[in-house]
């Protein structure tokens, strides 16, 4: 198979040469063919073969015809190894595509979808790229995300790039937080041909964003409770009850716990049980 395929490709890179030296032959032979007839009541076979005006027109001809041949297998084994060149860097830049772990995507100017890579298919829970293409990819964000997506596929179009965060949910239901940048892709004759996107998934970073913003949260609440404590308070002198903002008295322990994260429990100091219950602290 292997010995079969050099073949065809050196038959293929080099027919200009073969079919300039068959030329080349015929010239002579049909040359030959036609001085033999017209003169061969005149001359001999010799001297059509050997007569050096006819050598010379004969081997002009073949050499210019097998120069020619050899210019044009030439341009065929060059145009020959761009294809080869050009197969394998499509080759090469496919298979980067395919196998990277952000999503790749092409959008039309109406925001259809004109290719989705593995990855984003896998974003968007989509099992091939036959059952979203063409479709409008817009419809699975979020409704607060829509316009401002589709305002950044139709900047791209106008020869602008730019990013944005949105939400969305997948075709089976699971949502996601996704980073995308779209820039302008030019075909062969400088026109935009289509809205290029790059997305990646940031939903882990922002379910930890969420997190530490509600913990931020929660800290704050608590300094503003404990905040709450200073300054002077209203306490009485003989009950110890406190008066709050609104002029009620509380207990002591119900107006800390209200204002600060503190729990009380209750137990009784020596002076307290010596006085409450002197007949037991008496006789120690």
């Amino acid at each position: 198979m292997l010995k079969l395929n050099k073949a065809v490709t050196v038959k293929t890179e080099y027919r200009a040469m073969v079919i300039a030296v068959a030329t080349a032959l015929l010239v002579w032979i049909i040359d030959f063919l036609l001085d033999y007839t017209v003169m061969l009541q005149t001359t001999g076979i010799h001297s059509m073969l050997f007569e050096p005006k006819e050598v010379i027109f004969r081997s002009t001809v073949s050499v210019a015809i097998i120069a020619g041949g050899y210019i044009m297998s030439r341009a065929f084994a060059a145009e020959k190894r761009l294809e080869n060149e050009l197969r394998a860097a499509k080759q090469y830049l496919s298979t980067i595509i395919e196998t990277a772990p952000t999503c790749v995507k092409l959008l039309a100017s109406d925001g259809s979808l004109l290719f989705m890579n593995r990855a984003g298919l896998d974003m968007i829970e989509a099992d091939t790229l036959d059952q979203v293409k063409g479709q409008q990819v817009v419809s699975l964000i979020s409704e607060q995300y829509q316009q401002a997506f589709s305002s950044l596929t139709e900047s791209s179009f106008r020869g602008a790039s730019g990013s944005m965060e949105f939400e969305m949910t997948g075709l089976k239901g699971r949502p996601l937080w996704l980073e995308t940048r779209a820039v302008p892709l030019l075909d062969g004759k400088g026109a935009i041909h289509a809205s290029l996107g790059i997305t990646r998934n940031i939903t882990d970073m922002k379910i930890k964003e969420q997190e530490r913003a509600a913990l931020v949260e929660e800290l704050q609440n608590a300094l503003k409770n404990v905040k709450k404590l200073n300054g002077l308070l209203p306490i009485c002198a003989a009950c110890k009850k406190i008066r709050d903002d609104r002029g009620y008295w509380n207990q002591i322990e119900a107006y800390i716990s209200s204002h600060s994260h503190a729990v009380f429990t209750h137990s009784i100091c020596p002076d307290c049980s010596k006085e409450l219950y002197p007949d037991i602290f008496h006789k120690k």
